[in-house]
Parts: C-alpha cells; structure tokens; sequence
C-alpha cells in the first residue's frame, strides 16, 4: 500500500527543455500513479491570488470533480486565499463536498500573518488538518521558523503538515535564506525540534525540498526517518515525473529502515491521520 500525500493537476510551470507549461491532465497523473503502484493519492487544490495571476492554480471544484469520479483513488484537499470574504462559508461547503483537509496552502503573507491566522482558526474549528507551504516567497518565517513556533502552540488543535523548502532547509543548522536546498552533513535542527516538541506538527516529504532533505545525508536520514516514523508523509509532487532521477520512492528503498517505518510513512500515517478505512 502507497499513499501519496501530495499530488495536483494542472500547469506545473515551465519544463526545463522548453518554456512550454508543463500541463499534467487527469490522464497524465493517473498513469503516474499507476506506473508507481500509487494506490491512493492527496489531490491537492491551490487557490490564491498570486497563483491565479501566475497561470499556475489548481482549482478546488476541479479536485472534487475529479474525486467524484475517482472516490477511491482520490483524496480531496480544498484551498481558499484567506484574503476571501466568504472564507468561512466557501470552507464549510468543500468539507460538505468530502474534502479532508486544506492545502495546498500557498499565498505570498507572512506565515502569522492576520489572514493566515483566520484561516488556521477555521480549520481548527471544522477539525481538518492544513499542508502549508512555506518559503522565501510564500508563507515566509524567520530563521528558525520563530513564528510558526507561535502558530503550533496557540493552534494546538490543528494538525500542520509542514512542506517546502522553507521546512526542510531547517533539518539542519546554520541556516541561511539564500539556500533553499542546502547540502551537506546534517546538524539536527528546528525539524527535530517541531516534530518531537508538538504532536500538531508532521513533515510532507514530497518536492526536491524534502527529497534534498534526506540524500543530503543519507546516514542522517536513517535515524531520522527511524525517530519520526509517525510524523513522516510520503509524497511527490510529481518531482520524478519531471526529473525521473529525483524519486523519493528509490531513495527511501536505498535507505536501510525497518518495513514497519517504512509502511508508516509510505501509508498509515496518511490513514490515521485522515481517518481512512482499507
């Protein structure tokens, strides 16, 4: 059983022969899946201004759309730019609709900003976890994600799933924000201390952010993903699709871990924590 806990349809951006959008159609991504043996995915929505402007949204009824017809392939996430009036109303029909959680959650404020703030007390009411993406641009922080520090503890009823390369840069110390994707040995840092410190808080593995994260160090990575084996969710977003070599599903089969941690973070994570029956 795999469940991938971080999947999208629509334009990806441009590819790196051309400057052609990478679109990925509902076809494209179901073969991905199956070609990977994916038995179940997160199909994740973004809506914010700036990915309306940009070209590169994925719209929440196109994700309920595509569960309705896919209810046991799927898993539907909704998504609302907090800077929307009808927040409230707009959130409670999507739950209404069968969406599990919120995210991909992606607007260029402040992590603490007073409309991210609004958003995290809403999700916490309706009891659905949130998949924040946050980096230098989106969702931004402090060195040592100070403010989402703030965020956990006074929300301490919402489940945050953390994802990106303003997560991940901080598994390690000596931090700096011109390094999106820092190499070398790492230094336990702020992950460590999120993931032991608060149960709210669990890390998506997906992108190059979170594969860099673990091929970085890979004798790191061992006891990393051993320690938090139940705060750890598998996913893509599709980066292997677009760069094959990149693929988090070989990394984590070259990493010598237990089947039981690896089973925890490749689906029974995504089970316990969405509340999904086999």
């Amino acid at each position: 059983m795999i469940v991938d806990f971080h999947v999208h349809v629509g334009n990806y951006g441009k590819t790196k022969s051309s400057n052609v959008l990478a679109k990925v159609t509902l076809e494209v991504l179901l073969e991905y899946l199956d070609e990977r043996k994916i038995d179940k995915a997160v199909l994740l929505a973004v809506e914010s201004l700036e990915r309306k402007k940009s070209g590169y949204c994925y719209y929440t009824s196109d994700v309920i759309e595509i569960y309705e017809k896919f209810p046991e392939k799927f898993i539907p996430f909704c998504s609302i730019d907090p800077r929307e009036e009808s927040l409230e109303e707009k959130l409670k029909k999507y739950i209404d609709a069968g969406c599990k959680g919120f995210g991909e959650h992606k607007v260029k404020l402040p992590i603490n900003h007073t409309y991210n703030l609004k958003l995290y007390r809403l999700c916490e009411k309706h009891e659905i976890p949130i998949l924040i993406h946050t980096d230098s641009n989106y969702n931004f922080d402090t060195i040592d994600l100070r403010n989402l520090e703030e965020i956990v503890k006074e929300f301490s009823n919402l489940t945050f799933i953390m994802h990106g390369p303003g997560w991940w840069r901080e598994i390690s110390t000596n931090v700096s924000l011109e390094a999106a994707y820092p190499k070398g040995k790492v230094t336990p840092g702020r992950v460590h201390h999120f993931l032991e410190e608060y149960e709210n808080v669990y890390g998506d593995l997906s992108a190059y952010s979170g594969y860099n994260a673990l091929a970085r160090d890979l004798e790191h990575a061992e006891e990393f993903l051993v320690k938090f084996a139940n705060k750890l969710l598998y996913g893509s977003d599709l980066v292997d699709f677009f760069d094959p070599k990149i693929s988090l599903i070989e990394l984590l089969k070259q990493i010598e871990i237990p089947e039981n941690v690896r089973e925890r973070i490749l689906w029974k994570n995504a089970f316990e924590l969405l509340k999904l029956s086999r």
